[in-house]
């Protein structure tokens, strides 16, 4: 995984697998990006962006929208949050946390279905 050139992303390669390790997340799991590092498994992409000229890191999900006619379906993409690109301990925990509460909530739904 080490990459001397992109070390930024190694480091946030890491930091999210440490913090979602206890939700499964294996560092194999986390491939690396140009940019940034994709999570299959938690269905998340983060890549480094520069907005309102600062260098940020962007948490986004990509998903199926159906259309009202449902014969198609188009991708939409959701920003899920950004944090400074020098806080990816910070980003690495808030992606845990909402793979989380998603769990938690699937969990919920399954039990009262």
């Amino acid at each position: 995984m080490k990459n001397k050139k992109n070390g930024i992303i190694d480091n946030l390669a890491l930091a999210v697998a440490a913090a979602c390790g206890p939700l499964g997340v294996k560092i194999e799991h986390v491939q690396l990006t140009p940019t940034g590092v994709v999570v299959p498994s938690l269905g998340v992409s983060v890549s480094a962006e520069l907005v309102n000229n600062k260098r940020v890191w962007s948490a986004t999900e990509t998903f199926a929208v159906a259309s009202l006619d449902g014969d198609d379906e188009r991708m939409q993409v959701r920003t899920l949050f950004q944090e400074p690109l020098d806080k990816q301990w910070q980003l690495a925990r808030r992606l845990a946390l909402l793979a989380a509460t998603r769990k938690i909530d699937a969990a919920i739904d399954e039990a009262i279905s």
